[in-house]
């Protein structure tokens, strides 16, 4: 009887670890027990991204981690026309060359068009905060959607990749005001609205 791909085990009941991942206690693992380890779709929904970092640092000499572009993450139809991004993260990820950013992914990105990175940015350029033209804001969401149509986002920003060796830094962005909060979200919309390569036809 075929076996399937991987006819092989390479754990058994006893090596076989299940646990809290952000727990503050520490992994079962001594210091740099592992050569090399993966972190793909995961440290952008956990509750403590940070902690699980550090655990990777401490139990690793070596890694790879992978998750969704802020850019991504702030554009609305990926799930539906309703959400930016994937509605279940909790994390706007962002890296520089050996470290990462965590930037908590708060309601107002899913509820104002200003703050969304969107094919058709014309609401944005009317207003910068609440004003009588907010009630107009769908329109802004329909014609993204017919834009959408005809364009999508560039794969190249799907994803943020990290090859890191002997470390690497991972910080929060903590904003808790929501004037402060929302003017990081658009300041970043309109960094992310100067790429020339966002979109690409179908």
């Amino acid at each position: 009887m075929a076996q399937g791909p991987w006819p092989k085990a390479y754990f058994s009941k006893g090596t076989w670890i299940q646990r809290d991942m952000c727990s503050p206690e520490p992994w079962p693992f001594s210091d740099k027990q592992f050569d090399f380890g993966f972190c793909l779709g995961t440290l952008e929904d956990v509750r403590d991204p940070i902690r699980v970092c550090q655990e990777m640092v401490r139990v690793g000499k070596a890694g790879y981690i992978e998750t969704p572009t802020r850019v991504l993450e702030s554009m609305p139809g990926v799930e539906r026309l309703r959400y930016v991004g994937h509605s279940h993260h909790r994390w706007l990820c962002e890296f520089s060359e050996n470290e990462m950013f965590f930037l908590f992914k708060h309601a107002q990105l899913h509820a104002y068009p200003r703050l969304r990175v969107a094919l058709c940015p014309w609401i944005g350029w009317l207003r910068k905060t609440h004003s009588w033209i907010e009630p107009f804001d769908f329109l802004d969401s329909l014609f993204h959607q017919i834009n959408r149509w005809f364009r999508k986002p560039n794969p190249k920003y799907r994803a943020n990749r990290l090859l890191w060796r002997d470390g690497f830094a991972a910080r929060e962005k903590l904003l808790i005001d929501k004037d402060e909060l929302e003017a990081e979200l658009m300041e970043f919309r309109k960094r992310a609205l100067t790429l020339k390569d966002l979109w690409v036809r179908r």
